[in-house]
């Protein structure tokens, strides 16, 4: 079901097309919601909006803005300011999260796809490819979190404008663990002895878990494509040869310990910490609401091979439509919401994440979990979004597994086949 706001101030014609609608207006907020039914219609069918006084041309199309239905009422204000500011007639439309991106794509096809989209940075590589987007102007980039730039770039280009993102980090009960730590190994030690009867508090599950463990892989200097100078994903993998295999070793070698194993879940890692059982827990921004009343700091996860441990890093953003006949105001629409930090700070609450705008961290401490959380994400990479990853995905986390709970012979030569397995799938593919 859609809802739409008009961030229009005058009066709206109906257009009689083929779905019924209820029109609701809100004089406080003079806002407009239209109620579709559960097909979303064209796009032309949400309805003609009148220009306001001072509009840039009365007869100029509104632009249409597609969001996550979770990040709806961040951006009635800023998109209804832009509206009085600039008379451009703005249609903001809610959408399904889980169906935007497939949504987007097909009208696209249609040829009545919005003027800009908020999606996950992860659809960039299908965008791309369905010539969907075009790039983004954004104006002061030096006050966004490098990462966040490098997961919507493509070849030097940038397609979509960062607003959130999110990265795991190590989440501490300050009262069990007072510092910071330096070392894996006195990251192991504090959880012994804390005496709980249970592995490492990180979700693994029976299928493995490969994003939250990413950091360690990292560390071992095995990521898993090659990367060229300009940040973009190659299809090539990286994470095979001797760095892969010795990560493989090490996974092996903390199963067989019982740091590790595939029977914890996210439920049990999150009531062991919050039950103030256990001295760390891995997880994003997201976990710390349902960890209690325990007090905590959250730090990057320690390097257990010779390179940094870099996390995954996902990001929400805008595109810009390739179809819009408006660029310079769809650009505009985009940019007015970018350079307000509260916005930047409703956006990335809406889901539980943590802004990519530097100002939008003024006046926190540096060790407020936003500021902590911002700065482990800055040192990680964007979650690829090439066409190679969904290749990837269904073997990866099914072979660290089996290597956690010892169920291969050689942790090595497991991981070496996981490789070649990623890679026929991907040419069959």
């Amino acid at each position: 079901m859609d809802t739409v706001a008009s961030a229009s101030f005058r009066s709206i014609t109906g257009t009689g097309f083929m779905m019924r609608r209820c029109v609701v207006a809100i004089t406080a907020l003079m806002v407009l919601f239209v109620v579709g039914s559960c097909t979303p219609p064209p796009l032309a069918s949400t309805g003609t909006v009148a220009s306001p006084e001072g509009s840039r041309s009365a007869g100029q199309p509104a632009l249409t803005l597609w969001v996550n239905e979770t990040h709806f009422d961040a951006l009635t204000g800023p998109v209804r300011a832009f509206s009085e500011e600039t008379g451009q007639r703005v249609n903001l439309v809610a959408r399904d999260g889980g169906t935007m991106r497939d949504d987007f794509l097909k009208y696209s096809q249609l040829g009545t796809a919005p003027d800009v989209v908020m999606g996950e940075h992860s659809w960039l590589g299908g965008l791309l490819h369905a010539g969907a987007i075009s790039p983004v102007p954004l104006e002061e980039q030096a006050l966004y979190a490098p990462v966040a730039l490098e997961a919507f770039s493509h070849e030097g280009q940038l397609f979509g404008a960062p607003f959130a993102m999110d990265a795991v980090a190590l989440i501490r009960n300050t009262r069990l663990a007072a510092h910071a730590p330096t070392t894996w190994d006195e990251v192991r030690q504090a959880h012994l002895d804390s005496g709980v009867a249970m592995p490492f508090p990180i979700q693994t599950g029976s299928g493995g878990d490969p994003y939250t463990y990413y950091s360690f892989q990292t560390s071992f200097g095995a990521p898993v494509f090659d990367r060229s100078d300009d940040g973009t994903y190659a299809d090539t993998l990286a994470m095979g040869a001797e760095p892969g295999r010795l990560f493989a070793q090490w996974l092996a070698a903390e199963g067989a310990a019982g740091t590790f194993d595939t029977s914890v879940s996210y439920h049990d890692a999150v009531e062991a910490f919050a039950g103030g059982e256990v001295p760390y827990v891995v997880g994003t921004e997201a976990m710390l609401g349902t960890l209690g009343h325990v007090d905590t700091a959250v730090d990057a996860i320690p390097p257990v091979g010779p390179n940094p441990a870099q996390p995954f890093v996902d990001v929400q953003g805008f595109y810009l439509s390739a179809q819009t006949v408006q660029v310079a105001e769809s650009a505009d629409l985009i940019q007015h919401i970018m350079e307000d930090p509260r916005v930047h700070s409703a956006l990335a609450s809406a889901t539980a994440r943590i802004p990519v705008y530097t100002p939008a961290l003024d006046g926190l401490p540096e060790d407020n979990a936003i500021s902590a959380f911002h700065a482990v994400a800055r040192q990680g990479v964007p979650t690829p979004s090439n066409s190679m990853m969904a290749a990837v995905w269904p073997f990866w986390g099914v072979t660290e597994a089996q290597i956690i709970s010892g169920d291969v012979a050689d942790p090595g030569d497991a991981w070496d086949q996981m490789v070649e397995d990623i890679r026929a799938a991907a040419v069959a593919g």
